[in-house]
């Protein structure tokens, strides 16, 4: 458990304003700027002790608001806040504590103002790949090289490992939420979809994530099968498959602007790459459709490429 998260109340919230550029100051972070938006709230560059870290900021009174839907086995609805769906991914975020999961390190839930701020590591080049709309292909801050697309490779799947050993599916793995430090180490984060599983129950149903990255068998749960959904690390797999995928074609394996069409390509479309490198393999092997033959993280990782 990662044992520095720290959960400030109220009480212990001090707020103030820099008196030379009157930039806010919570508990010692000073906010500089935006950087991002995620899925609930904006992403905010902070400073404090000459160190970087990014706070994600959360208005508690619009999330309470807005519910997500959600099927129970018996196939009534439920429903819950956007707060608790929050809430959800802190309390799996704040027990993680590896070198290439994004840090958590402390929260600041202001009942009073009805603000919520989580305090993560800053990762400072940002996305593993950045999404250009216009010409739909994927861009990079860094150079590529196959000793560098190693590294990052085992990185990642270090990061799946390790998030399999604690019985957490991620679910939403894609480009946006592979981070890069300036000392070239993977962060992998954003826990939103994240779902916590058990040791004698690795199974998800559903689907969650970006359509684009989601495993073909969250696309058909087999209603038929004596064990309802599917394996949640493995499909963590096959996203993970798609990022390299689109590492080295800078370019989604699967689009298609009409949904089932989509769907329909990550069924059944033929993954044809125009890489040849010594890293081919291993992503055909995370993108295998059967889950039978699909290789967890940790059987990847001893895969001759890393060798």
């Amino acid at each position: 458990m990662n044992m520095q998260c720290k959960i400030f109340k109220t009480k212990e919230i001090v707020y103030q304003r820099d008196p030379n550029d009157k930039k806010k100051i919570i508990n010692g972070y000073k906010v500089i700027k935006i950087i991002g938006e995620g899925a609930y709230g904006k992403i905010k560059l902070a400073i404090k002790d000459n160190h970087e870290y990014a706070i994600k900021k959360f208005n508690k009174f619009i999330l309470k608001k807005k519910n997500k839907m959600y099927k129970n086995p018996n196939g009534t609805t439920k429903y819950v806040s956007l707060l608790d769906e929050v809430y959800r991914e802190i309390e799996i975020h704040q027990r993680l504590d590896h070198p290439n999961i994004i840090k958590l390190h402390e929260i600041y839930d202001d009942e009073e103002r009805e603000k919520l701020y989580v305090v993560l590591e800053f990762a400072e080049m940002g996305q593993i790949l950045k999404w250009e709309s216009k010409q739909e292909i994927f861009t990079a801050s860094w150079k590529f090289d196959e000793l560098t697309f190693k590294d990052y490779a085992k990185q990642m799947l270090m990061g799946l490992q390790y998030l399999q050993q604690q019985y957490v599916a991620h679910r939403d793995i894609k480009p946006h939420n592979i981070l890069l430090t300036k000392n070239h180490q993977i962060k992998i984060c954003d826990f939103g979809s994240a779902q916590q599983l058990t040791p004698q129950n690795d199974r998800v149903k559903g689907t969650e994530g970006t359509f684009q990255f989601v495993a073909p068998e969250c696309l058909r749960e087999n209603k038929k099968s004596e064990i309802p959904g599917y394996n949640g690390h493995l499909a963590d797999v096959w996203s993970l498959g798609v990022v390299l995928y689109c590492i080295v074609e800078l370019k989604l394996p699967f689009q298609s602007e009409i949904m089932l069409e989509l769907f329909n390509q990550i069924e059944t479309k033929e993954i044809k790459m125009k890489y040849d490198g010594p890293g081919k393999e291993l992503i055909l092997k995370m993108l295998i459709r059967d889950t039978s033959k699909r290789p967890n993280a940790t059987q990847l990782l001893e895969d001759p490429y890393f060798q």
